[in-house]
């Protein structure tokens, strides 16, 4: 009998801690990355196959405050190449210029820093999965205000279509340091990256693009 009442407390346990699954569909599922989900100020989400169980996207997130001046990446980064940093200074001055805080009037927002899915995997609606993910993370978190950082035009397209709207945006040919373009060989279609937001209630936008 102990040892019973001890497997249904190991069990539940489990329960509790195992990742929350946000969408499970018949070729992939979304769900938390972290175990453990006492830690909310990050709630990154993973698409996971449903026939390889691998991870095929992702979508990092964190929860930025006015109160706490958590409007950036972590206080302390560390890059590793030329090129993720120059990626991360872009997105950084994207955060800065949109000034969300004052265009919005909300002191607490989602932000998705980076949608990502795998290119064999794109296009199947993985990326809009992981976006529906995030609203209702914000949602159960009681946040109305999501913002992303969309550096390709196939990931803006979706976002618009997900009723997200453009609060800033820097097109790659203008982000120059030391007299150069930073992104000079990026597809055609990829025209910038692009700070955009979605307000899940009445507030209007101070300054749409």
């Amino acid at each position: 009998m102990e040892r019973l009442a001890d497997d249904v407390a190991v069990a539940i346990e489990t329960k509790i801690t195992a990742p929350i699954t946000w969408t499970s569909q018949s070729k992939f599922k979304i769900q938390d990355l972290r175990d453990n989900q006492h830690e909310e100020d990050t709630t990154s989400l993973v698409a996971i196959s449903a026939k390889s169980g691998r991870i095929i996207g992702a979508a990092i997130t964190r929860i930025n405050s006015f109160l706490y001046k958590s409007n950036t990446y972590s206080r302390v980064q560390i890059f590793t190449g030329e090129a993720l940093e120059a990626m991360m200074r872009l997105k950084g001055a994207l955060v800065k210029q949109a000034n969300i805080y004052e265009s919005t009037g909300h002191d607490t927002y989602l932000c998705i820093y980076v949608l990502c899915v795998h290119p064999s995997y794109k296009n199947k609606g993985i990326e809009k999965g992981l976006l529906d993910a995030c609203s209702r993370a914000a949602t159960n978190m009681k946040i109305s205000l999501l913002a992303g950082i969309f550096t390709s035009n196939n990931d803006q397209s979706i976002a618009r279509k997900m009723e997200y709207s453009i609060l800033t945006q820097i097109p790659y040919k203008n982000w120059i340091i030391d007299n150069n373009v930073v992104f000079d060989d990026t597809e055609i279609e990829n025209y910038s990256a692009a700070f955009m937001i979605l307000l899940k209630t009445g507030t209007k936008i101070k300054n749409p693009m």
